[in-house]
């Protein structure tokens, strides 16, 4: 076995994700979008294909300024649009569109095959084990920081 520090284990195999990511699943999803806006459409399908600004905000945790450029670009390209709060019209909810469900739809297919190759051969008490040593490294990350 490879006589490297963890950290460095880890940075090498999500180097590795992000590299078959790019190579083998984008080109299948996003046809006009890029990664970030892939990203944004797939998260508010996820969060049910209805949310509001700052839950989004909160979830991806990038800046406002970000967002909102992502978001008229995505808008522009019809994946989302934007519905007034009956009870507050100053308040407007992100809501996909046909072309917006349709990305969802390719992501979700296009992800569950790669996790599929991804956890090819691995035993379920080995992936058990790898969550336990995620969340304590999580842990021991976030106690770090305090």
């Amino acid at each position: 076995m490879e006589n490297q520090f963890l950290g460095r284990k880890i940075r090498r195999l999500s180097r590795a994700i992000r590299k078959a990511v790019d190579a083998n699943c984008l080109g299948k999803i996003n046809l006009d979008l890029t990664a970030e806006e892939g990203m944004i459409v797939s998260r508010i399908g996820m969060l049910g294909g209805k949310v509001e600004t700052k839950e989004l905000l909160e979830n991806l945790q990038v800046s406002k300024s970000t967002l909102s450029e992502v978001l008229s670009s995505l808008k522009n390209k019809e994946y989302i649009a934007y519905e007034k709060e009956q009870e507050d019209k100053r308040k407007k909810t992100i809501v996909l569109t046909e072309k917006g469900n349709e990305h969802v739809e390719r992501a979700n297919k296009v992800f569950q095959e790669f996790e599929e190759t991804l956890s090819a051969g691995i035993q379920e008490e080995d992936r058990e084990a790898f969550d336990r040593l995620y969340h304590q490294i999580l842990k021991n990350l976030e106690e770090e920081g305090e």
